[in-house]
């Protein structure tokens, strides 16, 4: 278990198509599938004690996952829930790894001293990935990280790290319960401040790092929980503990203040900057949550069908306001409960709030590992008011949840143990058979996906120097899809490859090429179609590999069957996904390449009137026009086009804007 929670937090392949989340999926499940080898090894010794529930955190448990397996057998598609997304990895199996943690959370603490080594494991993991996040901070990270995240300061950016949990809001949730349990460590023991105090201060400096104010509440809701704890229960004088909490945080705060003034001000502030789309984004987010939870309102849509169904219920407001992609989860942990397990679910969620409470008030005053753990729960709770825990934070909260369980049964009540032996052996044999079966495999195609996504980064360059990328990337994007059949995603990466091939094939006038690789596009398209229908991307891969198909087709009937059936397959994506610019986009181009104008400029057009100030829907409509022999029209929608937005990193489309409006003047 303590294993399985470090791994949790410090996990992370930098060769993986999803670094992050694949290795601490794999450690997760590695993990419960030995706690499931050693609950199979207590069994043997004593049924019954086994397999009896012990007290209501346990009962809630069973319930919690029995409720998990009817919204996947309802969910809106219960392969998905199974799963769950490429991105995150919150489907059943990752939800059952949580409830087996949890159980054994609960059982394998007999004494407070088991607990204090659960914590003392946690707080290593949590100091471990705090300091790298401050060598991140500095801009010293060993390793070359894609797209970092970046915050403005005074006309430069600072790094907003996010240690080995990838992102600075997964860490934030890890470094917010790390202080509020350090916190009740130092308060109940004013007299270690001089141990104690340095790991609170690195915590409090890290967690200000992340510019993350979901972080930064938590956080102050963890230190008051923790200082409430330490007041009532009498640990030491008022002044001693208001001595040792400005000994641990004030180090933090001055730092902050010469370092992260800026940034952290205008975080403070930046719901006064009309320039801002963290808030709208947000608030068209929580919407959405809310719409999928009223579609349905018991059980949910289903495990980690958010993001699959994000599509369906985005406004078009988002997207003028505060486009910031598509997201996998609602940016709260409880709306996400809402929306993917329904009413149940948040009423479960608030019943084990309450259970906990209850243990909390029937433990001692000199229990140090329930308030700790009270503590920690609090920053996570509020915490997932507002943002995602992610797998580390959730498993986390699964331990945090046993140690508190484990403190209302009392240092008395220790139930019969297995034999360590016995149970190790059990429990490794079934880690390492859930390894060859399913880890592995997973993990093997996450790292093919990662060669095959370089390939796809590359895919911007030179035709010529790109060659040898795609050629490696074809092969390892259907090396992942054979590997991971259930996983569209990776499906849909062979897909685009395949249509970079086409279309550098067709740029040397190779046609026969062209349509091989165009109908391998199609095939690999239509296997993401047939395992995730509900899939708008992978609908318009479809069209796109059609349009391609008809570019390159050797007769008129040829040409017009594929256009007729791209035209089907972006009708069926723009009904899952009726406001997303990107499909949108890929439309046009389609269009454009079936040699179809009246279809490009349709596309253009409603690309212009979801988004009226992109340029990219200008040049688009400029290219439409081209094509139906319409100069005048084309000549302005280029100069609109001039004068609008455009994204970092489409220069190399702005530079043609320009060229095409030099060549229309000459």
């Amino acid at each position: 278990m303590r294993l399985a929670l470090v791994g949790a937090i410090l996990a992370m392949a930098p060769g993986l198509l999803e670094p992050f989340t694949a290795a601490k999926h794999a450690v997760l499940l590695s993990g419960a599938a030995a706690l499931a080898g050693a609950a199979l090894a207590a069994i043997f010794v004593s049924p019954r004690a086994a397999l009896a529930p012990r007290g209501a955190l346990e009962w809630l448990i069973l319930a919690w996952l029995a409720l998990a397996a009817g919204s996947t057998l309802t969910s809106v598609s219960p392969m998905r829930s199974v799963f769950g997304e490429l991105e995150q990895r919150e489907g059943l199996l990752t939800l059952t790894a949580f409830g087996a943690i949890a159980l054994a959370s609960a059982r394998a603490h007999p004494d407070s001293r088991a607990g204090e080594r659960t914590l003392d494991a946690f707080l290593f993991a949590a100091a471990v990935t705090a300091a790298y996040a401050l060598v991140q901070h500095a801009g010293h990270d060993p390793i070359e990280w894609v797209n970092p995240s970046l915050y403005p300061d005074r006309g430069g950016m600072v790094i907003r790290p996010g240690g080995s949990l990838g992102s600075a809001l997964l860490l934030g949730m890890i470094l917010a319960p790390a202080l509020a349990v350090t916190l009740v460590r130092l308060l109940a023991r004013p007299g270690r401040v001089a141990t104690l105090g340095p790991l609170a201060t690195l915590f409090a400096a890290a967690t200000l790092t992340t510019l993350s104010r979901g972080a930064w509440l938590a956080a102050a809701a963890g230190a008051a929980a923790a200082l409430t704890l330490a007041w009532g229960r009498r640990w030491a004088r008022p002044a001693d503990l208001l001595r040792a909490l400005g000994f641990a945080l004030a180090p933090a705060a001055l730092w902050g203040a010469i370092v992260l003034r800026g940034p952290i001000v205008a975080r403070l502030t930046e719901h006064r900057d009309p320039s801002a789309t963290s808030g709208p984004a947000r608030a068209w987010i929580y919407d959405a949550a809310f719409a999928i939870a009223q579609r349905h309102p018991v059980l949910g849509s289903g495990p980690d069908t958010f993001g699959l169904l994000f599509p369906q219920v985005q406004s078009a407001q988002y997207m003028r306001d505060a486009w910031v992609g598509m997201p996998v989860h609602a940016h709260s942990a409880v709306l996400q409960l809402l929306a993917t397990l329904g009413l149940l679910g948040l009423l479960m969620g608030v019943v084990g709030l309450l259970v906990l409470g209850r243990a909390l008030r029937s433990s001692g005053s000199g229990d140090l590992v329930a308030s700790a753990a009270a503590a920690g729960t609090v920053a996570l709770t509020v915490g997932a008011s507002v943002e995602s825990l992610g797998l580390a934070g959730v498993a986390l909260l699964a331990v945090l949840a046993g140690l508190l369980a484990r403190s209302r049964r009392g240092e008395d009540a220790a139930h019969p143990r297995s034999p360590s032996t016995r149970a190790a052996m059990i429990g490794s044999a079934f880690a390492l058979l859930a390894c060859g079966l399913a880890i592995t495999p997973s993990l093997r195609a996450s790292a093919a996906a990662g060669v095959a996504r370089t390939a796809l980064e590359l895919s911007t360059g030179a035709p010529a120097e790109r060659a040898p990328e795609l050629d490696r990337g074809l092969a390892a994007a259907h090396a992942a899809a054979n590997l991971a059949p259930w996983d569209d995603g990776y499906m849909r990466l062979a897909s685009d490859l395949e249509l970079i091939e086409a279309d550098q094939r067709w740029a040397g006038r190779d046609t026969a090429a062209t349509r091989s690789h165009a109908a391998a596009a199609l095939t690999a398209a239509e296997n993401a179609v047939h395992i995730e229908p509900l899939r708008a991307t992978a609908h318009q891969r479809v069209g796109s590999a059609q349009a391609q198909l008809a570019a390159a087709a050797s007769s008129e009937p040829e040409e017009l069957l594929h256009t007729q059936r791209a035209r089907t397959a972006f009708r069926k994506a723009r009904s899952l996904a009726p406001h997303d610019p990107l499909l949108l986009l890929a439309e046009c181009r389609a269009a454009l390449s079936a040699h179809d104008g009246h279809w490009a400029l349709s596309s253009a057009e409603s690309l212009r009137a979801l988004s009226p100030h992109a340029g990219q829907a200008w040049a688009l409509r400029a290219a439409a026009f081209l094509s139906l022999g319409m100069i005048q029209e084309c000549r302005d929608a280029l100069d609109s086009a001039a004068v609008a937005n455009w994204e970092v990193g489409s220069e190399r489309e702005r530079a043609s804007v320009q060229a095409g409006r030099q060549a229309l003047r000459r």
